[in-house]
């Protein structure tokens, strides 16, 4: 039997995997030294991590409040701190994006949209 794709184990195995990718892509950059590598691993660790636990609490919260109204007025707000903390980690991973493309010598008219697509790529 498949497992959920939102279980607890599934959304952190994902973000690892993601993790584990970016990874492998900043291995392939010449132009950072490590130290700059491991801070940019770090902030897509942080925001990736962020956005699976945010998405955990959400989705538990959400199977409780989904057509509920009285859940809806009890529960929220707490489910829109939820989104909010993904949208927030979301601009987190398009800044980052922003910043290895201007540390490539990119310049400064960034396609934020473009570069996060291709990191979600990997």
């Amino acid at each position: 039997m498949d497992e959920d794709k939102t279980s607890p184990s599934a959304v952190l195995a994902v973000a690892g995997k993601k993790s584990e990718e970016f990874s492998d892509l900043l291995s392939k950059i010449e132009y950072a030294t490590g130290e700059t590598k491991k801070l940019w691993f770090e902030i897509y660790d942080n925001a990736v991590d962020a956005r699976a636990h945010a998405m955990l609490l959400f989705s538990d919260i959400y199977r409780h409040v989904a057509g509920d109204p009285n859940g809806h007025a009890l529960h929220g707000k707490l489910v829109t701190q939820y989104l909010e903390r993904m949208d927030r980690a979301n601009d987190q991973l398009l800044r980052l994006a922003e910043l290895i493309y201007t540390a490539s010598g990119g310049g400064a008219d960034v396609d934020a949209e473009a570069l996060y697509d291709e990191i979600s790529k990997k």
